[in-house]
């Protein structure tokens, strides 16, 4: 009867090489997106456990949206005319300012 260890061996070989493939594919972004969306996160920042603010770009317009455990409400809209804020690597987004400006209040 033969040994199951070369089995198991070359098993292990196999789920490690697709494990790496994976692994180097998310890190180069391959496959993260099927195709461009005409949505894009700009920015977010967490309220709680369960809630945060979004800043959504859908075509030219922002939309400012509080998400929580009882669902989604928009809070705001605006012209994408001002330049988007710094990416979260960057900097984090004045969530204050942007939604005095959406609000219309100085």
């Amino acid at each position: 009867m033969p040994s199951v260890a070369p089995v198991l061996l070359a098993l292990l070989v196999v789920l490690g090489t697709l494990a790496a493939v994976a692994w180097v594919a998310r890190r180069a972004g391959l496959g993260s997106r099927a195709g461009a969306s005409a949505m894009k996160i700009v920015g977010q920042v967490a309220l709680g456990p369960r809630e945060r603010v979004v800043i959504l770009e859908v075509g030219e317009r922002w939309w400012l949206l509080g998400v929580g455990a009882g669902g989604v409400r928009r809070l705001g809209t605006m012209d994408r005319a001002s330049p988007p804020p710094p990416s979260p690597a960057d900097a984090p987004v004045n969530f204050a300012g942007l939604l005095a400006r959406l609000r219309g209040t100085p």
